[in-house]
């Protein structure tokens, strides 16, 4: 019932709120005093906050805009039970009402005795958004308070959104009134009622902040894509040694596409080669060699991997030697900035000009990457095109073993988790991937960028490379750490470099290159388990080329009536003189009689496979069947097979 204290100044405010969401209900303790707000999500389920289910809640009250107290009428509805997300923890600081020092899962479910729905239009959208999409938003809260001392009302109020100041309230978002002069509340309000993006309930009011739902908190779901987009960068300017820039053209004839294409699935497209040639001048930066030839390839390459992503594909790029790296991420950073990177490698390559010791490009892609280090370079000529806007917090190495002193120093002062080769002895390459993706991706919404050096594995299983070093990753390491990053469903570009066919002898080559393929297999999802053909549910039927099969291998075991030659005559003839008829897994009486003389004895079962005939374009089903009483061969143990006739048309 409405209260005579309600201003009628707001009472259109409080009805055109009810009348807008019809689906806020209050929820009331044993004795019709007001508890908390909450929202109808199916014919007699509520959503609220867990804090709200205490043992004195015990009815919902629907289609009401304001009151002091509530009697009981066709509007109440009896609480059937009550439960709790299974992970909630609410935890107050003590002696206090309000301050919570712990939040996580707030959310709870009522039920009740009967259906809520009946006086309803309309029920509720729920949300699964992200908090990406909740950056800038404005949510409105939905609720009951108190608008007086004892008068309760419906409401509502626009909040933006701001960082929480507790660590501990876990898939919480907070926010802040948007105006304060506009409150129609006293005290706190709406515990338990919805918070709304537009017309969407993506969370739930719980003071001090409003709790994300199960359905909201979830991180995004990703699923690997099944779309890949093939870059070859025929470059080697990076480094000193010559015929890594064959890499691309060598790993296509070992049949790249093909291998990729028998992954369940797998649509490949091949995006050809990068341009490598350049009209500019060379320019002279102190121990950094080739910078026009580096920086003119890694701006077409940075354009090309944009492409392939903004086509909803999977950027494989095949190098060329490690400085194409810079043009890789560039361009993956440019469609997804919340990227992260995976630089697995021998060498850390965050050295900068002045720590280089070799002055080769391909040492160097991390530092210029990265905008911390953006002050240690000096004006590079030509590389204008390039702003390093790349967080080193979002960069983790795996494999490393030959970090020099001042690259070493980059890594510990920004701390940058780095699992060289003794780590992964010590832990495994499954808890070290593992923990760098939680360190860098604990919610597990980013895309993984990752960058395979060759040389990450041992040089006995990829000999022919530049920069070999021996107690590297083994083979089988390799692809169980692409297998999980797979998993994931996150990966959105990987780098495939540093291959040499111009070094080492055939054996090397090969040995190299089919490493590089089964490393790429497996980030693109190959499994070592098989994978069973799609859409077939059982195995090939048995007919005429299965029969053969075992005429052949029982034939010099077996006494026979008829030789092996004559056998395969008869079915022979069969074949010829079938006509126009779609499959030759068809058996007829007389090849039937024969294929059981043949086999008895022979075979200890001869399978009951359904054996399909088409006929007038209508299908009719001969079956191999056992007797109801099987009859018993001379031999005493071997069961016979009878042919069962099947009625046909007149071109039978």
């Amino acid at each position: 019932m409405v209260a005579q204290e309600v201003n009628p100044k707001d009472w259109r405010t409080i009805e055109m709120v009810a009348e807008e969401h019809p689906y806020v209900v209050a929820l009331l303790d044993d004795a019709l005093f007001y508890m908390c707000t909450g929202t109808i999500i199916t014919e007699r389920t509520v959503l609220t906050s867990g804090k709200c289910l205490k043992n004195d809640l015990k009815y919902v009250a629907v289609t009401i805009a304001a009151f002091d107290r509530i009697s009981v009428n066709n509007n109440v509805f009896t609480i059937a039970f009550k439960r709790r997300h299974g992970e909630y923890s609410f935890q107050l600081k003590p002696n206090t009402t309000s301050d919570a020092i712990r939040m996580h899962n707030n959310i709870g479910l009522v039920l009740t005795v009967k259906p809520l729905l009946e006086s309803l239009v309309s029920r509720p959208r729920i949300g699964t958004l992200n908090y990406k999409k909740l950056k800038k938003a404005a949510l409105v809260a939905v609720g009951f308070g108190k608008i007086n001392r004892r008068v309760i009302a419906i409401q509502k109020q626009v909040y933006q959104k701001v960082s929480c100041i507790n660590s501990n309230w876990i898939n919480c978002v907070c926010g802040i009134e948007e105006d304060s002069n506009l409150r129609t509340y006293v005290d706190q309000f709406g515990e338990g009622g919805p918070v709304l993006l537009g017309s969407v309930v993506i969370g739930i009011v719980s003071f001090p902040c409003a709790s994300m739902s199960a359905m909201m908190s979830q991180a995004q779901k990703w699923e690997p894509l099944k779309n890949v987009g093939i870059i070859g960068v025929p470059f080697e300017k990076g480094q000193k040694k010559y015929g890594v820039s064959v890499a691309p053209a060598a790993m296509r004839s070992a049949g790249l596409i093909n291998h990729l294409q028998t992954i369940d699935g797998l649509d490949v497209k091949d995006y050809g080669d990068i341009d490598t040639t350049t009209t500019e001048a060379e320019v002279k930066v102190d121990n950094m060699s080739h910078l026009s030839q580096v920086s003119a390839c890694n701006k077409k390459l940075s354009e090309r991997v944009s492409q392939v992503l903004k086509d909803g594909r999977v950027a494989v790029t095949i190098g060329g030697d490690h400085s194409i790296g810079v043009g890789t991420v560039d361009g993956h950073y440019k469609v997804n900035q919340d990227m992260i990177l995976i630089w697995v490698d021998a060498h850390a390559d965050i050295n900068t000009n002045k720590t280089s010791g070799s002055g080769s490009v391909h040492g160097m892609p991390v530092a210029l990457l990265v905008k911390e280090l953006a002050d240690y370079w000096p004006y590079l000529p030509t590389m204008d095109w390039q702003v390093p806007k790349f967080s080193i917090k979002n960069l983790g190495y795996i494999g490393l073993r030959s970090v020099d002193e001042y690259e070493r120093l980059a890594i510990e002062k920004y701390n940058v988790p780095a699992f060289a080769m003794e780590d992964i002895e010590e832990h495994g390459i499954r808890k070290s991937i593992q923990h760098i993706l939680n360190v860098l991706d604990p919610e597990m919404k980013k895309p993984i960028h990752v960058s395979f050096d060759i040389d990450s594995l041992d040089a006995l299983e990829a000999p022919s490379t530049g920069t070999p070093v021996r107690g590297g990753l083994s083979l089988r390491e390799a692809i169980n750490l692409m297998e999980i990053i797979h998993a994931t469903g996150r990966l959105r570009a990987i780098d495939l470099v540093e291959i040499n066919p111009a070094l080492g002898n055939d054996y090397d080559r090969k040995r190299t290159i089919e490493a590089g393929l089964c490393v790429l297999k497996a980030a693109l999802g190959f499994s070592r388990r098989g994978t069973a053909p799609r859409g077939v549910l059982d195995l090939p039927m048995l007919g005429l080329i299965a029969v053969g099969s075992c005429l052949e291998s029982t034939t010099e075991h077996s006494e026979k009536n008829q030789t092996e030659e004559e056998m395969k005559n008869i079915i022979q003839k069969y074949i010829e003189n079938v006509k126009d008829i779609d499959s030759k897994y068809v058996i007829n009486e007389a090849l039937s009689k024969s294929i059981s003389h043949y086999l008895n004895g022979k075979v200890n079962v001869l399978p009951l496979y359904r054996i399909s005939l088409k006929i007038d374009r209508n299908p009719i089903k001969i079956p191999w069947t056992i007797p109801e009483k099987p009859t018993v061969s001379d031999r005493g143990s071997k069961l016979k097979y009878e042919y069962v006739q099947v009625g046909t048309t007149k071109e039978k």
